[in-house]
């Protein structure tokens, strides 16, 4: 228990973090040469910070939450940027695919039901859509995290599909990791976002119901993220394994 506490404070930590940063970035003006290299400077530490966030994590739970060392804590904020790009083009190009097929739905509808004779083929392309959804926002993410884990953990070279790759699509592993997005992350931001008890009084009460909401929110969130970075860490192979670090 103690280390997902210090998992899920670690994560809400740097979300916080990275969010002022972001907020920053936002509000920084670009009129002079010194606030365009000031907006770059933010988003370079908005990445940072993002990267020893998300690699601490695994990092943490790969050498012992008590014992997390920095030098795996910088590895792992190395690693984390071309797992980052890697997962920012499977996102654009299975988006992409999926806006073809939304484009394209009539003419693959025409084309069932002429070769096949399905009249009806929404449940295929919602199927469809589902799936590229899920490889998307939960298998190419989680894949990229093992591979961030197998890095800062002492695999050798994380970039071999022996060395991380079965962990990744472990069906069991992946199944959990999709439980854990469902639960934690896409039903409270779906269903909970812009949900608030009706009447409330237009005091400091209505502010602090959406702040705890809020709170709940971001607690589930990084309880959830804490979760599959623990399935995706290069665990020590017992509980005195030494840190190679």
């Amino acid at each position: 228990m103690r280390p997902l506490v210090i998992s899920v404070a670690w994560i809400l930590g740097g979300s916080a973090v990275a969010a002022a940063l972001y907020w920053a970035f936002l509000n920084t003006p670009e009129s002079t040469v010194f606030m365009l290299g000031l907006s770059a400077m933010l988003a370079l530490t908005l990445f940072a910070v993002a990267g020893a966030t998300v690699g601490g994590a695994l990092a943490g739970w790969g050498a012992g939450w008590p014992r997390l060392v920095p030098g795996r804590l910088v590895r792992s904020t190395v690693a984390f940027v071309p797992a980052l790009l890697v997962s920012a083009i499977v996102w654009l190009a299975i988006g992409r695919a999926l806006g073809w097929l939304t484009a394209h739905s009539g003419e693959i509808s025409a084309w069932f039901i002429a070769t096949l004779g399905w009249s009806d083929v929404r449940p295929l392309l919602s199927a469809a859509r589902l799936l590229g959804d899920w490889l998307r926002g939960v298998a190419a993410p989680f894949a990229a995290l093992v591979c961030v884990g197998a890095a800062i953990g002492g695999a050798g070279r994380p970039f071999t599909p022996y060395a991380w790759l079965p962990r990744a699509r472990l069906p069991l592993r992946l199944l959990l990791v999709t439980a854990v997005v469902a639960l934690t992350l896409w039903a409270p931001y779906t269903s909970g976002l812009y949900w608030m008890p009706r009447d409330l009084p237009p005091t400091w009460v209505e502010p602090a119901a959406a702040l705890v909401k809020f709170g709940i929110i971001a607690l589930g969130g990084a309880l959830g993220l804490s979760l599959i970075a623990r399935l995706a860490a290069r665990l020590p192979s017992g509980p005195s394994a030494p840190d190679r670090t």
